[in-house]
């Protein structure tokens, strides 16, 4: 895995615009939901994230995504940002690196749907990487999917109110430079400090269940 700066994503005219719009339709779709669950006394966690699945799901709002794919793949000329794998005969993937619908550690999250029109959020990815691989007969499973683990004292943002940027991530993540490079510190050096290893440790072995980035170059 190598650094890509995301800061030099191109976006294109109207982009924003629309990314903008879609958001505040979504919001506006799931206050709706939890008022009419409120008044017709059903559960409201379930009817909002209904409306969150329901209101992703819409063709034009995953097009809002998708149109950046393109411009996605030219930060790293082609390559999943996760394996470096060109996979050229595979499809590739538009990652929400926080996932955007559900999270797999905490099966009570709506996912970060707040972030699903956030570019920032975005991971040019193989389907090897992204999608789940379920393994049933040898009963393991991998790709990055929903999983998003977190460090075992972060806090966890819930709703869009929350500062996600104070979360302690235990994935490596492409587009931060910090945690690569601390990586390839702790991978040189014979002696470093314990704390500093096990973070590591657990970031890569994380990362590597869940997207594979070991995988070679084809």
């Amino acid at each position: 895995m190598r650094w890509v700066d995301i800061e030099q994503l191109h976006i294109p005219d109207g982009w924003q615009q629309q990314a903008d719009d879609a958001l505040k339709e979504l919001r506006t779709e799931i206050n709706n939901a939890e008022l009419n669950a409120q008044n017709n006394q059903t559960d409201i966690a379930t009817a909002r994230k209904q409306a969150i699945s329901d209101g992703l799901d819409k063709s034009n709002r995953k097009k809002i995504w998708r149109d950046l794919k393109s411009e996605l793949a030219k930060l790293q000329n082609g390559k999943c940002w996760y394996s470096e794998s060109f996979s050229s005969g595979s499809d590739k993937d538009v990652d929400h690196f926080r996932p955007k619908n559900r999270v797999a550690e905490d099966l009570n999250h709506e996912g970060y749907w707040w972030l699903a029109f956030n570019w920032n959020n975005y991971r040019y990815s193989c389907k090897w990487c992204n999608q789940r691989r379920n393994d049933v007969a040898n009963g393991t499973d991998g790709g990055k999917w929903d999983h998003f683990p977190l460090s075992p004292n972060s806090l966890r943002a819930q709703r869009e109110s929350d500062n996600w940027k104070l979360e302690e991530i235990d994935l490596l993540d492409p587009i931060d430079p910090d945690g690569l490079d601390q990586w390839c510190q702790v991978s040189a050096q014979a002696c470093v400090l314990p704390p500093q290893v096990r973070k590591m440790r657990l970031a890569r072995a994380a990362s590597i269940s869940c997207g594979a980035p070991q995988r070679p170059s084809r």
